[in-house]
């Protein structure tokens, strides 16, 4: 099932991650439109930048994105094992997909039988070696990324891991700031976070 459009998807990630990976990049901090132009101007910077340390389909260079700002904070809290912190310590952006992207989707019954995956398996809360298996394979196949439902937002949640060794061009990554970001986290922090 290929969209007809972009896939738009939300990022959070922490801003001490931010901070880390800009000093790895050889950088301190930097205004929000310094990094927001370095992102879209610099495909090395933006890849890198983008690149996950860890994941369920983490098995090469691998980034993460949900549908909703909901779900990516549900996902990056249970990620981290952690209580719902504030975040304001997170950073957001939004991730646009081409639609020409090949992105196998996990919803579909005929991929689990292909593949020899179960659903179990993939929504367990624990990441098992089944699933970067299952990400080599897609990755051998010429996917370039996988859709998938949220382990911690069933209901209405999907994710996407996207193989950055695959999908070569056509990630644009933009730094969620100022009045749109305070929204979002007011959202997060309220009883009816925005989907």
């Amino acid at each position: 099932m290929q969209p007809e459009h972009s896939w738009l998807l939300r990022r959070l990630v922490g801003q001490d991650f931010v901070n880390k990976r800009l000093a790895e990049l050889g950088f301190g901090r930097m205004s929000d439109e310094d990094f927001a132009e370095r992102l879209r101007t610099e495909a090395t910077f933006c890849r890198r930048f983008l690149e996950s340390i860890g994941g369920r389909f983490t098995d090469g260079p691998t980034t993460y994105g949900a549908n909703t700002w909901f779900t990516a904070w549900l996902e990056v809290n249970g990620y981290y094992s952690s209580p719902y912190g504030n975040p304001r310590s997170y950073r957001g952006f939004h991730m646009t997909v081409p639609a020409s992207a090949r992105l196998a989707d996990a919803r579909d019954p005929a991929l689990f039988a292909f593949y020899e995956m179960t659903s179990t398996v993939l929504l367990a809360k624990t990441r098992g070696p089944e699933c970067r298996t299952f990400a080599q394979r897609l990755r051998s196949d010429g996917y370039e990324g996988l859709i998938y439902p949220s382990v911690r937002d069933p209901e209405n949640g999907l994710c996407f891991a996207l193989f950055l060794d695959r999908l070569q061009d056509g990630i644009v990554l933009e730094p969620v700031t100022g009045p749109a970001w305070d929204g979002v986290v007011t959202s997060l922090l309220s009883s009816e976070p925005a989907r």
